[in-house]
């Protein structure tokens, strides 16, 4: 469990400050198959959802699932009845950038916070509800 945590917190590092080792670590945990005697990088979307590695997904999601549960707090502040569905979201969008470039998904959710604390969901008024406000 330790490995696999210390193996999580490279993953967040590397993506974010040293891609290098993050593409040295895909080369090394799904190898992408050789193409004229020549082995190209890992890409993405080849670990992340073709040739899917189980225990970069996961640590993945766990980076990505504890960076989506600081919206809660800002939730909580600002209650709404569909502010709860932000939580998958900010994980559906993380994972649909991550696909294309893995470095960009992980700020996703704390962008998410910024802007739900800026610009909290506001209920939908209708014209009745209006015309009670004036009654």
């Amino acid at each position: 469990m330790k490995r696999f945590l210390q193996e999580t917190w490279e993953l967040f590092y590397w993506a974010l400050w040293c891609p290098s080792r993050l593409q040295q670590r895909m080369n090394e945990w799904a190898p992408a198959e050789e193409k004229d005697g020549v082995r190209p990088d890992t890409r993405f979307v080849d670990i992340l959802f073709g040739r899917c590695n189980g225990r970069f997904f996961s640590q993945f999601f766990l980076i990505i699932f504890c960076l989506s549960l600081s919206i809660i707090p800002a939730i909580l502040e600002h209650p709404h009845t569909l502010a709860l569905l932000l939580i998958p979201i900010s994980l559906l969008t993380a994972y649909g950038i991550a696909l294309l470039y893995l470095p960009l998904a992980f700020p996703i959710p704390i962008l998410l916070v910024f802007s739900y604390q800026v610009l909290p969901l506001t209920p939908i008024v209708t014209g009745k509800q209006i015309g009670r406000a004036h009654v």
